[in-house]
């Protein structure tokens, strides 16, 4: 894989996964908004599926932040090499580098963890629209 493709490809990644996580959150915030109590109070599972959805959020950032620092990072060491072996500066990007088997290991944590955050989220909103419209609670 080249060094150009490889800033391209997290740049990609991390941009297309914040949105859609961000558009999904920022509308499940909007349906506990929407289904609050007449009193403008919020139902405990809402503010509990409300609390899943903060979290998704703070996954999706953490999980930009540490790709972005693990692409730098690999970037930055490849160029030191490259510089250290005399490869001239305007053939830098395209010279191809291998990322280690573990490059995505902490990222992939926070991606999990948000596709489970939102994915609980939602199953509370589920149920709790569940039991209000269907089962009359």
């Amino acid at each position: 894989m080249k060094l150009s493709k490889v800033w391209e490809l997290g740049k990609e990644n991390s941009q297309k996964t914040s949105e859609i996580v961000r558009q999904i959150s920022f509308a499940g915030i909007a349906l506990i908004w929407v289904l609050r109590n007449e009193d403008n109070s919020i139902d405990n599972g809402m503010l509990l599926s409300g609390l899943f959805l903060f979290v998704t959020m703070g996954f999706d950032l953490a999980q930009h932040v540490v790709t972005v620092i693990k692409f730098r990072g690999e970037a930055k060491k490849f160029k030191t090499e490259l510089i250290e072996q005399g490869v001239p500066n305007s053939e830098h990007g395209m010279q191809s580098i291998t990322i280690s088997k573990d490059f995505h290991r902490k990222a992939g944590f926070f991606f999990w963890g948000k596709i489970i955050a939102v994915t609980f989220a939602y199953l509370i909103i589920f149920i709790l629209l569940v039991k209000k419209f269907l089962i009359g609670e």
